[in-house]
């Protein structure tokens, strides 16, 4: 639902904010980005990984999970950044896109909260 809310946000805005904004909310879409994506690393740190290419050889979230999510957010970094610099007027779908992944890395972090309570909560006999 956050994310429906914040896509129909900037979606309304567009027309209110210049080309040069977009370029500053797209800049700030990414660090919302990163800081979601190290979210969703810190709350997996030791824990079981689903995703097998992010599993280390113990199916457990550790190094090699987080080298990996380092090295696709930076190629996304780079990805986005060239194409900004080739095509000023794809700034606003670029927030768009980070708003919505960022959505989806900070739903990973409160369910891995969440778990990581749930397994750690005693139980009644």
């Amino acid at each position: 639902m956050r994310a429906i809310t914040i896509l129909l946000c900037l979606l309304t805005v567009q027309p209110l904010v210049g080309a040069g904004r977009w370029r500053k909310v797209w800049k700030v879409s990414l660090m919302v980005l990163a800081a979601s994506s190290a979210g969703d690393a810190a709350s997996s740190w030791g824990g079981p990984e689903a995703n097998p290419i992010l599993a280390n050889n113990r199916g457990r979230f550790a190094a090699r999970g987080v080298v990996i999510k380092l090295g696709v957010l930076g190629a996304v970094i780079l990805i986005q950044t060239h194409s900004a610099k080739r095509a000023p007027s794809i700034a606003p779908w670029l927030a768009l896109g980070n708003a919505g992944t960022s959505a989806l890395f900070t739903w990973a972090t409160v369910h891995n909260m969440r778990v990581g309570q749930r397994a750690s909560a005693p139980r009644n006999p």
